[in-house]
C-alpha cells in the first residue's frame, strides 16, 4: 500500500471514528431525554459510521476474487492501527438491517406467522413474551447497550469502545506521517 493511500485511509478512519463517537454522545442524550427520534437517529448514524470504518479497513466483503484481494490488500492499514480481524467494527450486518429495512419488511411479510411487530423500542432483555424474534425489529437495550433485530444482538458498547481505542491510535499515526513527510522541493 502506498504511503499516500495509507494516509488517505487513515484520515477517513479518523473522520468516521469521530462521527461514531459523536453519534454515541447523541444516543446518550436521546436516552437521557427519552427522545426516541434522537435515539434511533443516533443509532442509525453510529451504524453507518461503523460500516464506513469497516469498508475502509476490510473493503466490501463479497464473494468476488477482487473483493477478497482488497481485504488482504488492506492488511497493512489494519496493522498500522492495531486492528484485528475480530474487531467489532468488522461486522456490517446490523447496519444492513437498518439500511435495507424495506427488504426486511418484505421478508417479514412473507415469513411472519402472526404479522405482529415491535419496532423502534427500548427493551431490556432479548424477547417479549408471545412475540417471535421475526416480529422484533429495531430495538435497543440501553442498559446492556445492545441492539436487537430479529433476535440478532449487536453490542454497541463494544463498538464505541473500539472506536474510542482506535481514535488516538489513528491520530498518532497521522501525526507521525505529518512529521515524516519530505518537504516538497
Amino acid at each position: 500500500m502506498s504511503p499516500s493511500l495509507l494516509l488517505a485511509f487513515q484520515n477517513q478512519i479518523l473522520l468516521q471514528c469521530r462521527f461514531l463517537l459523536f453519534a454515541s454522545q447523541e444516543l446518550e442524550r436521546g436516552i437521557a431525554q427519552s427522545d426516541y427520534t434522537l435515539i434511533f437517529y443516533s443509532i442509525q448514524n453510529l451504524l453507518g459510521a461503523a460500516a464506513n470504518i469497516s469498508k475502509v479497513l476490510w473493503g466490501t466483503q463479497g464473494k468476488k476474487p477482487s473483493e477478497k484481494h482488497r481485504m488482504q490488500a488492506r492488511k497493512p492499514l489494519r496493522d498500522s492501527l492495531g486492528v484485528s480481524d475480530s474487531s467489532p467494527l468488522r461486522s456490517v450486518t446490523m447496519r444492513n438491517n437498518y439500511e435495507h429495512f424495506d427488504e426486511r419488511l418484505e421478508e417479514w411479510e412473507r415469513l411472519s406467522r402472526r404479522h405482529n411487530s415491535i419496532d423502534l423500542s427500548l427493551l431490556s432483555g432479548n424477547a417479549i413474551a408471545g412475540m417471535e424474534n421475526r416480529d422484533l425489529f429495531r430495538n435497543y437495550d440501553p442498559v446492556a447497550m445492545t441492539l436487537m433485530f430479529w433476535g440478532e444482538q449487536y453490542d454497541i458498547k463494544a463498538l464505541v469502545n473500539e472506536a474510542s481505542r482506535l481514535l488516538p491510535k489513528v491520530e498518532e499515526e497521522l501525526m507521525k506521517s505529518y512529521f515524516l513527510r519530505k518537504p516538497i522541493p
